[in-house]
């Protein structure tokens, strides 16, 4: 169970162990981690991933997908989890600034 949140200075997301309370800087993520987040998007939220990879790319690109995920969809340190023992996400409604003119279609997938 892991609760996913920005850095004090909004600069990297962290990934706090909810157990444990171990927390790992994303860019910092075994990389195992990263490509299995990938795939859970793409198989999960095909549009979102879709998306995805238009900003992002395709190839050689799965951390940047996940984190432009994980920054539209978690960022609030709650310490509750964003992704459960099963791997499934638990969405929380992130501060945007841009969320009314954004037309990524990233944030809030049903």
């Amino acid at each position: 169970m892991k609760d996913i949140y920005w850095n004090s200075t909004n600069d990297m997301l962290l990934m706090e162990d909810i157990r444990t309370h171990e927390v790992v800087r994303m860019d910092h993520a075994p990389r195992s981690f990263i490509v299995a987040m990938d795939r859970k998007i793409k198989t999960q939220y095909p549009e979102q991933y879709e998306e995805l990879e238009k900003l992002i790319g395709r190839e050689g690109c799965e951390y940047g997908r996940v984190y432009q995920f994980f920054a539209c969809n978690f960022s609030i340190k709650h310490g509750s989890s964003n992704i459960d023992d099963d791997g499934n996400f638990i969405f929380e409604r992130v501060v945007c600034p841009i969320r009314h003119n954004c037309k990524k279609g990233i944030c809030l997938p049903p």
